[in-house]
């Protein structure tokens, strides 16, 4: 995965290779790149000033032996990965039946927006468009004016539409993903925290025993965190999915449902989530405390966070494509033991008050 840039038109003179990374500058030479090569995997941003501002150009993965209207005019670069699977490559072609100078573009995200994409603004003729995506072009920038809605195909003459040679913004759009599979990998408890005691008591100043409940109860705070491993599908929003298949693995089934019932509806790929809801803890001890005594009921809340490894598949919906993200998911709770009853006599003092 790298973008190599060359000094000279059609790759030749000094050449800089760069991964995924941020250039503030670019150690070929400010304002001396005339060629670029971008291999599969990865996209940039090309700034005309350094420091990541000013206009920019993004190029997909692709070969570039010139740079109509920006030769030698790009001072800092930005490089970031992408996967033509899961956003595949539109195509643009300056003139029509696929001719002309070619440039790639695809989304990064469930819809991306392109202001002024193309190295010669207003000189798009033809286009094609890969099945898992879809392309509105514009004839004003920032999404602006006459719009045409392009589905898969190849598209060979814009002229056919009204709209040849004045493209100046385009959208492209991808299609929901489908989550069609979870796999739970792993399943590790790991130290969290101080225990909590509950305790409650109650007096039997009465010359006989006393048979009573007592009520253990406190507001409890739960958690569940899911976060992704190198995801490139960020953005990307998943449908609600009726029927996913579930293979639980070495996770135990308290830990599947707590993490089915709050996390597996609906959610953005690549987006750290957490869900917290206050819960009560709540237990009722029966016992009977000796004449003047006191009874106490006592439970111990043990904190316990589970780390839960899981691969979930993707389906890119009208194609045959899975994908596979790893996710790690933390679960935030408490278990408790036995209660625990104990009774001692009323001290005198106490006893001297209520008298």
């Amino acid at each position: 995965m790298a973008v190599t840039i060359f000094k000279l038109e059609d790759y030749a003179g000094s050449t800089v290779e760069l991964e995924k990374g941020q250039y503030p500058t670019v150690s070929i030479g400010n304002n001396e790149m005339s060629s670029i090569k971008i291999t599969p995997g990865c996209y940039a941003h090309f700034y005309l000033d350094t420091g990541f501002r000013g206009r920019y150009l993004v190029l997909f993965e692709g070969e570039y032996p010139n740079l109509p209207n920006w030769n030698n005019k790009i001072s800092s670069i930005e490089v970031f990965e992408h996967d033509a699977k899961i956003n595949p490559l539109v195509t643009f072609y300056e003139h029509k039946n696929f001719t002309g100078y070619r440039q790639n573009l695809a989304g990064t995200g469930q819809d991306t927006s392109f202001d002024f994409p193309f190295f010669k603004n207003d000189e798009i003729g033809s286009l094609k468009v890969p099945e898992g995506a879809q392309v509105i072009l514009y004839k004003d920038s920032r999404l602006r004016g006459a719009s045409l809605e392009l589905g898969p195909g190849d598209h060979y003459d814009l002229s056919i539409y009204g709209f040849n040679n004045c493209v100046s913004s385009v959208q492209i759009i991808r299609p929901d993903l489908e989550l069609i599979g979870i796999e739970y990998t792993n399943e590790v408890m790991v130290p969290n925290g101080s225990p909590i005691g509950i305790a409650t008591s109650t007096n039997n100043a009465t010359d006989i025993p006393q048979n009573t409940i007592l009520t253990l109860s406190k507001e409890l705070s739960k958690s569940t965190t899911r976060s992704w491993s190198n995801s490139t599908m960020i953005g990307i929003s998943k449908s609600t999915t009726t029927s996913v298949g579930v293979s639980k693995g070495p996770i135990s089934a308290e830990v599947s449902q707590t993490i089915t019932s709050t996390l597996e509806n609906t959610f953005t790929i690549g987006k750290e989530e957490t869900k917290s809801e206050n819960i009560t803890f709540s237990k009722q001890v029966n016992m009977t405390i000796p004449p003047r005594c006191v009874g106490q009921a006592k439970v111990i809340l043990e904190p316990k966070k589970y780390k839960v490894n899981a691969i979930y598949t993707f389906l890119v919906k009208g194609t045959d494509n899975k994908f596979y993200q790893n996710v790690e998911i933390e679960v935030d709770d408490y278990a408790h033991g036995e209660a625990e009853i104990s009774a001692w006599p009323i001290p005198a003092e106490t006893e001297k008050v209520a008298s």
